[in-house]
């Protein structure tokens, strides 16, 4: 799905970055001056001779806006995080992600305490706050944030946890990853802040990206993992996810599943679950999750229903691992 086309791009080469806001680039030969609209470090991304997309732009002290770097085994890489706010919108216009399906109404820059929260989505079950980031930041098939520690998105994180009802969107700026997670090595503070809400019952949605030097596009969502060198949540993350395809495949579409993530929690797994379709109410509702929990027992993880958050209706269900056969 498209989401944003620029057509008058420029390409150069990175040189330098003389500070957080501006690097030196080539373009025809010549060095010029860019705006950098991204906080993050960026030293996967900003090598000196690497490729980059330039948006015409004048400054006090620029030429251009930097758009995009090409990195090598990934592609394009969007980087201006002034069009995050934009690009979270449009999403939430699309309806594409079931999340967003039953929206009516939404604002921004929502003000509480001395922060301002990107979004506040209102569904007919209630209100609900959504702060978004952007991630640019890759290793494997990983997406990762911050790339650099990040006090105030500690402190979104923490009125997420603390206001109920919410989501914390990713927008992972690349579509060659599988997964996404905190990044402990960088910052410890975010990272226990993402497993104190996720305990909590925040929603975490990472969303893919790709860049094709014109066209950013939205490409999916991946699931997350609370850890990122936790190896049996990957691997429960792999079962959880055939689990919810078999699911889909057997109740579908009057009922749908699809992982949102998994994260251990006090030491125990816990795997989250979107449902969506045309439930039959007079059925029982949690009767639909039950047979979540059956197909994951047929995979030998044996769980049960213990957390349910309502966005309109879809459901994000909080399934508690009892053990792993």
């Amino acid at each position: 799905m498209g989401i944003l086309r620029f057509d008058d791009l420029v390409h150069g080469e990175f040189v330098s970055r003389p500070n957080r806001f501006l690097a030196v680039v080539r373009v025809e030969g010549e060095e010029r001056k860019a705006h950098v609209h991204d906080p993050g470090r960026l030293p996967e991304l900003l090598i000196p001779g690497a490729p980059v997309l330039l948006l015409p732009k004048k400054g006090p002290k620029t030429d251009f806006h930097l758009i995009a770097v090409y990195r090598e085994g990934y592609g394009w890489v969007f980087l201006h995080s002034g069009y995050h706010s934009l690009i979270a919108q449009k999403l939430i216009e699309s309806r594409f992600l079931p999340e967003f399906r039953d929206a009516v109404a939404y604002g921004k820059e929502f003000k509480i305490d001395n922060h301002r929260i990107d979004f506040v989505i209102s569904y007919h079950t209630g209100d609900v706050l959504m702060e978004v980031k952007g991630c640019t930041f890759f290793k494997d098939r990983l997406a990762l944030f911050p790339d650099a520690p990040t006090k105030r998105g500690a402190g979104h994180v923490k009125i997420l946890s603390e206001y109920g009802d919410s989501i914390l969107l990713f927008l992972s700026m690349n579509d060659n990853v599988d997964y996404f997670a905190p990044n402990a090595d960088t910052d410890k503070i975010f990272h226990k802040a993402v497993l104190e809400a996720l305990a909590k019952g925040v929603h975490v949605i990472p969303a893919t990206f790709s860049f094709d030097g014109s066209t950013l596009r939205h490409v999916d969502r991946i699931p997350f993992v609370s850890d990122p060198y936790d190896d049996e949540l990957f691997s429960l993350a792999n079962i959880a996810s055939e689990a919810a395809e078999e699911y889909t495949e057997r109740f579908g579409p009057e009922a749908n599943a699809v992982l949102a993530g998994v994260s251990r929690i006090g030491g125990v797994p816990y795997i989250h679950v979107v449902f969506y379709g045309v439930f039959c109410q007079s059925c029982g509702l949690y009767d639909y999750f039950d047979d979540y929990g059956l197909v994951l027992g047929d995979y030998g993880v044996p769980s049960g229903p213990e957390d349910v958050k309502q966005f309109g209706n879809t459901y994000v269900v909080r399934f508690k691992v009892k053990e792993v056969q």
